[in-house]
């Protein structure tokens, strides 16, 4: 007489096949149950409890996948900027993402630091040393390999040679899941790290465009505009570290907020400082999210513009009487 199967098995079959198909129908019949089986799991908590925590590693899982990618995503932007077969206003798109990327990781890098350094305090006041930096078996370390490369939880158990439920449990376990985003966070440093040899040619790309009479004028003038402001939040970071000295505090200072307890300028002018600072480094738009405006004339397409930061529009493809670069008439 054959083994009646488990009932956590026919759990978990109704909880995988639930993170794939849509219908009550579709997973029960994925499931090998029935959709009454089915109505009586859903309604059980301890159920409902291990959807979401499955729910919840499926989301970890492809969001690491996203980090692994990065690699040639990066490669991608940074082949975009450099191809002169490509349009002048996608090139600068993609110079300008480089340009900000940089930005970003130089901010991500600050917080790591810090991070660091707070877990090497933390280490020190206790032996067992959770998470970061753990050692683990040969299959959990494949199971991570799998999470990187394979399309899902189930992909990634049968790659490491498990089952589905247990690479579920291991995605609970805080310690696999730091391993696991250390590891896919090696892909996303080697991703940064192109894109920050990619800076020198973004920046020369944009300054180029920003003076070429031969590319459309809308593309010349976002050119131009970030170059400007770019150079008036590093004029505004000058002053500031000028301030810091005045003050005393170190010269890194002016990547930071001043501070509140103002030794030498005095509450004040601390106050009106602070508040210029403010609006010095406030970018007044996004040129690379710029958004494309479509113009119509009796439901015909009339042209593409963008708004400009006073609020006016100039056309990037001009309709018929007009030229790229020029205001839009209200």
């Amino acid at each position: 007489m054959a083994r009646s199967e488990s009932k956590p098995d026919r759990r978990q079959r109704a909880i995988t096949a639930s993170l794939v198909h849509h219908t009550d129908q579709q997973v029960a019949e994925a499931a090998g149950i029935s959709t009454t089986t089915l109505s009586r799991f859903k309604r059980d908590p301890e159920f409902q409890a291990r959807l979401r925590a499955a729910g919840e590693a499926e989301y970890q899982q492809q969001m690491a996948r996203v980090q692994e990618w990065s690699v040639p995503a990066a490669k991608s932007i940074r082949n975009i900027a450099v191809d002169s077969r490509v349009r002048p206003a996608t090139r600068l798109k993609a110079a300008l993402s480089i340009i900000r990327e940089n930005e970003e990781a130089r901010t991500c890098d600050q917080f790591a630091a810090a991070l660091a350094e707070a877990e090497g305090i933390g280490a020190a006041s206790r032996t067992d040393r959770k998470g970061h930096g753990a050692k683990f078996p040969r299959r959990q370390n494949k199971a991570i390999l799998g999470c990187l490369t394979k399309r899902s939880i189930a992909e990634a158990a049968a790659f490491a040679g498990i089952g589905t439920q247990t690479l579920y449990r291991w995605m609970e376990d805080p310690k696999f899941v730091i391993a696991l985003w250390e590891a896919a966070e090696a892909a996303f440093g080697q991703s940064t790290t192109i894109l920050r040899q990619g800076l020198p040619d973004a920046l020369t790309i944009v300054r180029n465009f920003s003076i070429d009479p031969d590319i459309p004028a809308a593309t010349r003038l976002a050119a131009s505009l970030y170059l400007r402001v770019t150079a008036r939040k590093n004029h505004a970071k000058s002053l500031i570290r000028r301030l810091a000295v005045a003050e005393g505090a170190d010269s890194d200072a002016g990547n930071r907020e001043l501070s509140e307890n103002p030794k030498v300028t005095g509450r004040e002018v601390w106050q009106r400082l602070q508040s210029l600072k403010d609006r010095l480094l406030q970018s007044p738009w996004a040129l690379e999210n710029e958004p494309l405006f479509v113009h119509a004339a009796e439901g015909k397409p009339a042209g593409t513009s963008v708004m400009m930061p006073d609020g006016k529009h100039v056309w990037c493809e001009a309709p018929e009487g007009s030229q790229p670069g020029e205001p839009v008439a209200a």
